[in-house]
């Protein structure tokens, strides 16, 4: 079931900014497109351009950088030269899962498995520690709990953990109010003030920790025991998934990450790509986002994270294909499902009087899985371009996510109410809450009052930044791999957004099983372009009568036969 967009969706395009002619931006690299992007994304230096043209050859961050990893390190080398049992809590997203595989691999080299004791909770335990996890650890005689990708806030559950006699160590990433429990090694980026260092995943903490291990002579592989950078794909898996920014200390981990994945991919990641019709030696950021982080989510969405674990501990090639088969299958149903549920989603909100003057969109339902309405909530916001919240009511209880625009911290925000509810983490655009149902009026109120005072606007308005003019003569293969150099792309390091200007255009059409998206084939200069607006359908109506056409969107390669030629991927056009 499709809905139509309520709002209108065009963007308001921020043309590429001026280059002062007496710079030296053509000195930054050999190709000019190459070069006045780089400019314009804040490279001045042969230095700065050299470290970010080649992140994987890069040194390693110092894992010393983030606070309190020596005390976390010397407490993981003594419990490992003791040979005690060590539990290990994460979580159900892809961050969590990954950086509980790195550990549990990394720890599992030097003791033996019963001693390393990996916990993932599913949905219905909720996010973070939890009284019956510790409770297993503590039955399983646990003397040392290391918390990944949680428990930096959770004072609670540290004191619990203490009063049961065992030691915490948090590896953690998410917004702090303090500085973490008193009872426990906080280890996480949030304590420092290095920006560059604040972007780490719980993924990349962890396997800062490990190489840290690793540098005191404790074996963290099978292979080379003192090299942990074997454990690289699972950061990349990890941060990619978590939508971190790649810049800062994680654009070295995930490129290097990504070079394990292409040249030595491990049994179960191997099995996945495989799975989602991708060649290992085509892997990056992009398809690491669209094609295998969705993958990798999807056990912990629909049911046990642990489906997903499993893939990635194995080592047998047989076993991998049957998990890699059966998470395909949790995925497909997980892509049904959110369709579903996003349905369901728009349908609340419209009946909801006078909703398009509302600045911030509040629905649940009961039958909604707790798994999916983050997601669903992520899509929602790009829609109706405001806060959204979208919850699970259980007995009088919402379970759910909220999901912000720019201008508004959404951590900084609930903090400030933290009493109207029961529990809450995230980032500034993303967070996990739950609360009772009666305290939703005044949570919504704030929300508003909140932005009010940013002066933030409904719909918030959307902005396309455009990275450079691109001359008919640079439609060319040649192009999208001098592109390419500026990998990997995601958060913080977008696919450059490229205008084709006054092209003419030949014919359209649509395409798809629901006939959703659009086709466009058009000429500039003496080269015909091809260009796809996925979801777009709608917008061809604005093509009819038009003559030339302005083409802004990203420049790729389109495979197809065993041919190759350029496409637009657009983000936006306009009849010019």
């Amino acid at each position: 079931m499709r809905i139509s967009q309520p709002i209108d969706s065009r963007p308001e395009l921020i043309e590429p900014d001026v280059i002062p002619p007496q710079s030296n931006w053509r000195d930054l690299d050999p190709h000019p497109l190459v070069a006045a992007i780089l400019y314009r994304r804040g490279l001045r230096t042969a230095a700065d351009v050299a470290a970010f043209m080649e992140p994987a050859r890069q040194p390693t961050p110092d894992p010393y950088r983030i606070p309190n990893m020596q005390d976390a390190v010397e407490r993981v080398v003594l419990a490992v030269q003791r040979e005690e049992r060590i539990g290990i809590f994460g979580d159900y997203d892809a961050d969590g899962i990954t950086s509980t595989t790195i550990l549990t691999l990394a720890l599992r080299s030097s003791l033996v498995p019963d001693r390393v004791i990996p916990r993932l909770p599913d949905r219905t335990e909720g996010y973070g520690l939890n009284d019956t996890a510790i409770e297993e650890f503590r039955d399983a005689g646990v003397s040392l709990v290391i918390a990944v990708d949680c428990g930096s806030t959770d004072h609670q559950s540290a004191a619990v953990i203490a009063g049961q006699g065992m030691d915490l160590v948090i590896l953690d990433h998410h917004h702090m109010r303090d500085d973490g429990p008193p009872t426990a090694i906080t280890v996480s980026p949030q304590l420092g003030d290095d920006p560059a260092w604040h972007v780490l995943t719980a993924a990349g903490v962890t396997w800062l920790l490990v190489a840290a291990m690793a540098a005191r002579g404790i074996a963290v592989t099978d292979g080379d025991p003192a090299d942990a950078s074997s454990l690289l794909d699972l950061v990349a898996l990890g941060t990619v998934a978590d939508v971190a920014p790649l810049t800062g200390a994680n654009r070295n981990l995930v490129a290097r990450g990504i070079e394990r994945m292409r040249t030595a991919p491990r049994t179960g990641v191997a099995a996945l790509i495989e799975a989602a019709g991708l060649k290992s030696s085509s892997i990056s950021a992009t398809n690491l986002s669209f094609a295998l982080a969705p993958r990798i989510n999807a056990a912990g969405r629909m049911g046990s994270p642990r489906l997903t674990f499993d893939l990635l501990t194995t080592d047998s090639p047989v076993e991998a294909r049957r998990l890699a088969q059966e998470l395909e299958q949790v995925n497909i149903r997980r892509r049904s499902r959110s369709s579903q549920v996003h349905a369901e989603a728009w349908e609340a909100i419209v009946r909801q009087p006078g909703w398009q003057a509302r600045p911030v969109v509040a629905v649940q339902h009961p039958g909604w899985e707790s798994g999916l309405v983050g997601a669903v909530a992520s899509r929602l916001v790009e829609e109706v371009r405001r806060p959204v919240l979208l919850f699970r009511e259980e007995d009088g209880v919402l379970w759910g996510s909220a999901r912000s625009v720019e201008g508004i911290n959404l951590v900084e925000t609930l903090q400030s109410v933290e009493s109207l509810m029961i529990r809450f983490g995230g980032h500034s655009l993303a967070a996990g809450l739950s609360l009772v149902a009666g305290n939703l009026p005044a949570l919504e109120a704030h929300l508003a009052d909140t932005m009010r005072s940013a002066g933030v606007t409904v719909p918030a308005p959307r902005h396309l930044r455009i990275d450079a003019t691109l001359p008919s003569d640079y439609l060319t293969l040649e192009t999208v791999r001098e592109l390419g150099r500026m990998e990997p792309f995601g958060r913080g390091n977008e696919q450059p957004v490229l205008w084709v200007k006054r092209a003419e255009l030949l014919r359209y059409t649509v395409l798809g099983q629901d006939r959703s998206h659009l086709k466009i084939f058009a000429r500039a200069g003496n080269r015909q372009v091809e260009a796809i607006f996925w979801g777009a359908a709608e917008r061809s109506r604005d093509l009819v009568g038009c003559r030339t056409i302005d083409l802004i969107g990203r420049l790729e390669i389109n495979s197809w036969n065993g041919q190759e030629r350029p496409q637009m991927v657009l983000d936006e056009f306009r009849a010019s």
